[in-house]
């Protein structure tokens, strides 16, 4: 027993002294390697509307609306053909056999609306699997830009604060700036520095998971080179586009087929069960939901289009206040810089000057972002939509 104890204590020693020899985690570890892969906005979408799972997946998808359709189809076919033989036989006969009350012919016309609503949408489907692959490009993209984006700016930033504390510095040599002047600059920079350790790990991270979505190796040396700028929005009218979300989307050809089921069952219950059968209420509480979102759709639709187009003209509102407070502080910058040099002002409002700056740049990458992808839903939300139909 002493000899095993002893064996496990020289392993645990073991382990403990390989553990301590692991390197400390460090940045410098994470290398994006091989010949640099640049990337814009249009071929990102065009490579994943054309190859990869996704792309494959809305194939897949398409084929199997297809074998469901053909389902109704055959499914329609056979009960047909069964109630066609059941009324060329005597009902003596149909009963003797166990068939009687086994088939009604309300089933027969509800295969036949569902066959027949499932084959007029498979293109509608398509489309709609299409428009929601092509909107996880965009947002794939612009999540991605958006921390390439942030982590230049704080290398910008950690110059600018590596600048700040060279005055400083040289400043507080010639006995023109306080100790304290100095520990400020230098803790400025610190934060400066930790900030930018923060934004490259969000890079990295969505670096990482862009190479993935995009079925290049993880640590793939991708860089997007897309401009930010706010991208054209349609020039439709506000009456027009909500008449084409109505006339388009899928959303009102779900609801019409099941308005239209529902009324055909509520109908045929009506004139075969009487008014006080759990099947009559239970047909009438399905009929009545039904009406009720059928009515209401047309309505909701044009809620949905109008909040996005006033959306739209808030974003871009956003937009161009975020480009003007750039600007600004940008400014406001460069003189606190001169004054601080000149002792006209103190190092605290240089250092509010610059804080000022990151936000307003930050808060500009985030408006054009959010303004182009909201676009892109407008524009798909005019149409098919992105969600599809249930067959």
């Amino acid at each position: 027993m002493r000899k095993f104890l002893s064996f496990i204590l020289t392993i645990v020693m073991a382990f403990g002294c390989t553990a301590a020899v692991f390197a400390e985690p460090s940045m410098d570890n994470m290398v994006f390697t091989g010949e640099e892969i640049a990337l814009d906005l249009e071929t990102v979408v065009n490579q994943i509307m054309t190859s990869g799972t996704g792309i494959e997946m809305v194939e897949i998808r398409k084929l199997s609306d297809k074998a469901i359709a053909e389902g109704y189809a055959d499914s329609y076919q056979t009960l047909k053909n069964t109630m066609d033989l059941m009324n060329k036989m005597p009902f003596a006969t149909v009963a003797a056999m166990g068939m009687a009350g086994q088939i009604d012919g309300i089933d027969e016309v509800i295969l036949k609306k569902t066959r027949d609503f499932a084959r007029t949408n498979l293109d509608r489907n398509y489309q709609a699997d299409l428009n929601s692959l092509e909107a996880s490009a965009y947002s794939l993209y612009y999540q991605t830009l958006q921390a390439q984006e942030f982590y230049k700016i704080r290398e910008e930033s950690v110059v600018n604060a590596q600048n700040t504390y060279d005055v400083v510095a040289k400043k507080y040599s010639l006995g023109a700036a306080s100790k304290l002047e100095l520990l400020t600059a230098e803790n400025s920079l610190t934060s400066a520095k930790s900030d930018l350790v923060s934004a490259k790990t969000a890079y990295y991270s969505a670096r990482m998971n862009f190479n993935m979505q995009m079925g290049y190796d993880l640590m793939a040396n991708t860089v997007l080179t897309q401009e930010i700028a706010m991208v054209e929005a349609p020039e439709v009218a506000l009456e027009e586009a909500i008449a084409s979300a109505i006339a388009n989307r899928n959303e009102v050809a779900q609801v019409n087929f099941g308005y239209d089921v529902q009324n055909t069952m509520w109908i045929h219950t009506k004139l075969v069960t009487g008014y006080n059968s759990a099947n009559y209420q239970k047909q009438k509480a399905a009929f009545l939901q039904m009406e009720s979102t059928y009515n209401n759709l047309n309505t909701q639709l044009e809620l949905g289009i109008r909040a996005e187009y006033m959306g739209l003209a808030a974003k871009k509102q956003a937009v161009e206040a975020a480009e003007s407070t750039v600007a600004l502080a940008s400014t406001a910058y460069r003189i606190q810089t001169i004054s601080y040099n000149l002792g006209a002002c103190t190092l605290n409002d240089l250092e509010n000057t610059l804080t000022q700056l990151n936000g307003a740049k930050l808060a500009k990458i985030s408006a054009v972002c959010d303004y182009n992808q909201a676009v892109q839903t407008f524009i798909f939300d005019m149409g098919v939509g992105t969600n599809r139909i249930s067959l």
